[in-house]
């Protein structure tokens, strides 16, 4: 019989292929005993510490090649994890201090600091708590002798699951996994992040029904169409398989053309560009074509820093990032720290709703010589090698607008006075991403050079709905003709100033609104690298 599922597509895709359930690693036991000899059971607790290094590093070496940017560093940020003083020192006190195993150690410490994490009610500390959980799991594992689970079919098959570790998925050969269907995940966690680099389907928050189904089942997911059909009938296969291949062949031919000029079949032009956070995104960007950097998420490149970052820091990040990126402008953003980008070596205090609490510029102006003025002033003396353009986060009044600035024209004429002369003041923008902004065009759009539409930050605010919360995806489709409301409005009385207005936010790679955001007049459309050559492609498709 035919069953029907849906849930929240997080990465989209099709897949004609037999289910695989892949049921939760064995329970994990944690041995708690005595010990004698205390040095013995540190050693061992640093050999099983040094065996989780070894899986990491073969996991990321299987990824390597396939994975790129945010997704690629994620083995870098576990193999930190394994390394962190905090966690090694606390479990070899706690050994010596009550003289147990390294295991019952090691879970306590581990446990302590996921359960803090998860406490404070944040998708993306709730996601690393997750990450700690199952590296203390394979230590555990190590130490005790207990199976630690691989995943090692080599055939095609869609995962279904209840949830699906980033051990079980960075532990086999991706292109046996057609697609993943689960019961429970998130939409920013290293799954969904891993799912999405590897251009797996993936499907979350499915009905548990669909973990009844039996191994080998014929399926069909469609996340083109957000369905999961198991035991699909003949017509439906046979119209996946055309749709796939249309996709297939649409994809290439526009990576091919992605580096040519995005011109209409009237002669309308717009910028396509990318959103990026690291050197490996921005070559992925240059490859797909992209007319320059639209977002550089300057934040992304610092989140595994234990230390505050100097100017000269900021400085060679930027320089060793554009380089040879020269002929096109971008739009660099101030740090946007806070909320899910949280900062371990700027303590916040637990907020109920750290999106709409101090984060971004916010965050920025309370550390101002801590955390913005280095960063500002760096931008400034890059601003002499390469073109680009600051775009400020978060802003919400006239007196934010007015106040950061400021501080950038301060640190401009400061550094003329220590020798850097040439230097004039880049374009200076902001993002629109709270309501107050978006509603009130005329107050703002004297205030800046231009401006850049956050929609994924603004619709959660219009709706009050979580963005990262599965349950209330249905909201981000409801609020799609409310933000081109906006934004068609607020574009109409930037222009009368010829203020440029982008789009860096998820509804720019949305094809269904590309002619409606040439129509309105829109400068530039930001996305994710990998999105960039299907966006060209419908642009000049568009009369």
């Amino acid at each position: 019989m035919t069953e029907v599922y849906t849930g929240k597509v997080v990465s989209k895709g099709i897949a004609i292929a037999p289910a695989r359930k892949v049921a939760l690693p064995p329970e994990l036991v944690v041995p708690d005993h005595g010990i004698e000899d205390l040095k013995h059971e540190q050693v061992l607790f640093d050999k099983a510490l040094a065996g989780a290094r070894d899986y990491v590093s073969r996991w990321k070496a299987t990824m390597n090649g396939r994975l790129e940017g945010e997704a690629l560093e994620l083995y870098d940020a576990y193999d930190e994890m394994l390394q962190d003083p905090e966690l090694v020192i606390q479990t070899k006190d706690l050994i010596e201090s009550s003289s147990k195993n390294a295991a019952h150690c090691f879970f306590r410490v581990t446990e302590d600091y996921a359960t803090t994490l998860m406490a404070l009610n944040d998708p993306y500390l709730s996601a690393r708590s997750e990450d700690i959980r199952m590296l203390a799991d394979l230590v555990i594992r190590l130490l005790s002798g207990q199976e630690i689970q691989e995943l090692t079919w080599t055939d095609k098959a869609v995962i279904v699951s209840r949830q699906l570790t980033p051990q079980q998925l960075s532990s086999m050969n991706s292109d046996a996994i057609a697609g993943i269907v689960l019961v429970e995940g998130g939409l920013t966690d290293h799954t969904a992040i891993l799912a999405q680099a590897l251009s797996i389907p993936l499907l979350i928050g499915v009905s548990e029904q669909v973990l009844e189904i039996q191994n080998e089942t014929p399926t069909l997911l469609d996340l083109e169409a957000g369905v999961f059909v198991v035991n699909p009938n003949t017509k439906q296969i046979h119209h996946a398989q055309e749709k796939l291949g249309v996709l297939q062949e649409r994809f290439e031919q526009a990576r091919l053309q992605a580096t040519e000029k995005t011109v209409t079949k009237s002669g309308r032009s717009i910028s396509v560009e990318a959103n990026v956070g690291s050197l490996l995104e921005v070559k992925q960007a240059k490859a797909n074509g992209a007319d320059g950097i639209g977002l550089f998420r300057t934040e992304l490149a610092f989140l595994q820093q234990k230390t505050l970052l100097s100017e000269q820091d900021h400085y060679d990040v930027y320089a060793s990032i554009l380089e040879g990126y020269e002929a096109v402008t971008h739009t660099i953003r101030l740090l946007d720290f806070g909320s899910d980008k949280p900062l371990s070596y700027l303590p916040v205090a637990k907020e109920e709703n750290p999106a709409m609490g101090l984060r971004a510029l916010r965050l920025g102006l309370k550390n101002y010589d801590l955390l913005l003025k280095p960063q500002i002033r760096a931008l400034l003396r890059i601003s002499k090698e390469f073109s680009i353009r600051i775009l400020c986060p978060m802003i919400a009044t006239e007196k934010d607008c007015i106040e950061i600035k400021s501080l950038i024209q301060y640190e401009l004429k400061d550094l003329k006075t220590k020798g850097y002369k040439e230097l004039k003041m880049p374009p200076f923008g902001i993002m629109v991403e709270v309501p107050n902004v978006a509603v009130n065009p005329k107050k703002f759009v004297d205030l800046a050079d231009f401006f850049s539409f956050g929609t994924n930050d603004l619709a959660q605010f219009l709706m009050a709905a979580d963005r990262s919360n599965v349950n209330l995806s249905i909201y981000f489709e409801d609020v799609k003709p409310t933000l081109i409301a906006i934004i068609e409005k607020f574009n109409s009385h930037a222009k009368r100033l010829g203020k440029a207005v982008s789009i860096c936010g998820e509804l720019a790679a949305d094809t269904d609104f590309t002619e409606e955001f040439l129509d309105i007049g829109i400068s530039s459309l930001s996305m994710a690298p990998s999105q960039i050559p299907i966006v060209k492609r419908r642009v000049r498709e568009i009369k």
